[in-house]
């Protein structure tokens, strides 16, 4: 009998071509994700499939803290403000209205976040916020989140967890029944079942590629997209390697709307490596009193912002950018060595550590900083449930658009709307089932789907594996270049046009069978990279307006 949350070893043996039913498919198993298998109370079949391993995600990397609206009623106001006031009042009363009951769902679920000798929450404060109002668990919250919900989640029963497994197609149901249909009242559709529990109208099929190499299919009517955003499509970024815009791709190809994607923000402050890998230098920093300072050790922000080095992020990314650009081999630096060295050690002791390691004391010296890509604000359109425009198929997280961020999110409030908006996904699925369920909820459907299957013949990749990475490495700067801090609409007009003519080399194109997984997902990655950049770069052009983290200027005429 399961116990809790089952980790499968997914095989050809265990997942065949045959699609297996599942109430509720999720995938991605950052926070968005897990939250939401947490959040759904009743006892339904559920799998969450993450291309990584739990342990690897965004969610862990987030720094700074949870905004939370226990402290006071400024967050509504911070938030449309910071966000350009292009952001959907109705969606961010929502965060603020639900965000206190899911915080308190954290700390009843063990998060340990950070009080005083008396036991009182601590909070600090990051750039846009009129105040202290985060919540923080020293600088590795979203570790210490992560780690309390896969606590929990280990001990939900009906949980299935496959790891490594890489999702790279999503059919719509509406599709499929239709073709079932076609096919004959003895060639029953799953949306036909007298026992399919679920709506028989909504979700659809999960391709996925397994550890092996081998094709898995999966089918709900339900099914969660929370695969996070697309920061690895850029040469400096503090995302994983990973996040390359795969569900907002998956969305694409179904026709659901993708918004708003011309605003990708900059992280301000990331400290790149010469040689391994940089990190992300919170925000909560400057919140405790550091300075940003130019290569002269001019503190530059003052005149830039009211606010200074607590600017919102669009205008300090910009700042930093163009100090950069003033002088070559310049730097700019985040200074936090006049607070207390104790202080420092034991409010940032992640920071602390990693900057030790590449050489640099943060208590005695200021720590070399740049822009990075941190956090896209569009993505996959969704309603007030996070369900897009498919019946069954909801979108949360940040490959998700709610809406609530605007042109420019406001520091920490990306944790709070996964949270608020997984809660209210998960809220809805389980409304949509029987009061009643049986102990096994309903696990096998008679399923005729063959068209779905195999029915286009198999037409291979030309290049070489080499020769794709050489290509994405290429296409990652490029991406830097013209989709960065600063856009030109004559580098993105060129840019619009090769991504055009690399997608016709991948259109109807198949992985080589002879590649491995990790190959085949990389093959589906670089697709996914022109797809969404293609769309990010058609928004910016789209939008002649200046606002939030959507900034153009008129190309110099000899560049």
């Amino acid at each position: 009998m399961n116990q809790g949350m089952e980790k499968s070893s997914a095989t050809p043996e265990s997942f065949g071509i045959t699609p297996e039913y599942f109430d509720v498919i999720i995938i991605g198993t950052g926070i968005a994700g897990m939250f939401t298998a947490l959040s759904i109370e009743r006892k339904l079949k559920v799998l969450m499939i993450t291309k990584e391993t739990l342990d690897r995600s965004t969610s862990n990397m987030a720094q700074g803290g949870i905004v939370s609206p226990i402290f006071g009623e400024t967050l509504y106001q911070d938030t449309l403000k910071a966000g350009g006031y292009v952001n959907d009042p109705k969606r961010v009363e929502i965060l603020v209205k639900e965000g206190s009951k899911q915080i308190e769902k954290l700390i009843e679920w063990g998060v340990p976040f950070d009080r005083d000798s008396e036991g009182n929450l601590l909070a600090t404060r990051e750039g846009g916020h009129s105040g202290r109002n985060i919540l923080h668990c020293k600088d590795e919250t979203g570790k210490k989140i992560m780690t309390g919900l896969e606590r929990k989640l280990r001990n939900k029963k009906g949980v299935t967890l496959l790891e490594e497994t890489y999702a790279y197609q999503l059919t719509d149901f509406s599709d499929w029944q239709n073709s079932s249909n076609n096919q004959g009242d003895e060639n029953q559709g799953a949306g036909e079942s007298k026992e399919d529990p679920g709506n028989r109208e909504k979700g659809g099929m999960v391709s996925v590629i397994l550890p092996t190499g081998d094709v898995g299919k999966f089918y709900s009517p339900n099914i969660v997209i929370a695969t996070g955003g697309i920061g690895g499509l850029y040469q400096h970024t503090s995302n994983p390697e990973g996040n390359t815009g795969d569900g907002i791709a998956l969305g694409k190809s179904l026709g659901i709307e993708i918004k708003n994607m011309e605003f990708n923000q900059f992280h301000p402050t990331y400290f790149q490596a010469k040689e391994g890998t940089g990190f992300l230098v919170t925000e909560a920093l400057r919140g405790e009193g550091a300075t940003l300072r130019n290569g002269e050790g001019v503190a530059f922000m003052k005149e830039r912002h009211p606010m200074g080095d607590l600017a919102p992020r669009d205008v300090v990314a910009r700042g930093i950018f163009e100090e950069l650009q003033k002088v070559p081999k310049t730097m700019v630096t985040v200074d936090i060595s006049h607070r207390e060295e104790n202080f420092i050690k034991q409010r940032f002791p992640k920071i602390y550590r990693k900057a030790l390691k590449r050489g640099y004391d943060i208590t005695k010296e200021p720590l070399p900083v740049t822009p990075a890509s941190h956090y896209i604000m569009g993505g996959i359109a969704v309603d007030d449930y996070a369900e897009t425009s498919i019946p069954g198929i909801f979108a949360v997280g940040e490959c998700a658009c709610s809406d609530i961020h605007g042109a420019n999110r406001l520091a920490s409030n990306s944790l709070l709307d996964a949270i608020v908006f997984a809660g209210r996904a998960a809220n809805k699925i389980t409304e949509a089932f029987p009061e009643t369920i049986q102990e096994e909820s309903v696990q096998r459907i008679t399923l005729n789907c063959n068209s779905f299957l195999e029915n286009k013949s198999y037409r291979e990749f030309s290049w070489s594996h080499e020769e794709l990475r050489a290509f994405r490495k290429a296409l990652k700067k490029d991406t830097q270049k013209v989709l960065g801090i600063i856009k030109k609409d004559r580098l993105l007009s060129e840019f619009l046009l090769d991504q055009e003519l690399a997608l016709r080399l991948f259109d109807d194109k198949d992985p080589p069978k002879k590649w491995t997984g990790k190959e085949k997902r990389d093959f589906h990655e670089v697709k996914n990279h022109l797809t969404v950049a293609r769309v990010m770069t058609k928004a910016a052009l789209e939008r002649e307006e200046n606002i939030g983290a959507h900034y153009k200027v008129q190309d110099e005429k000899n560049p």
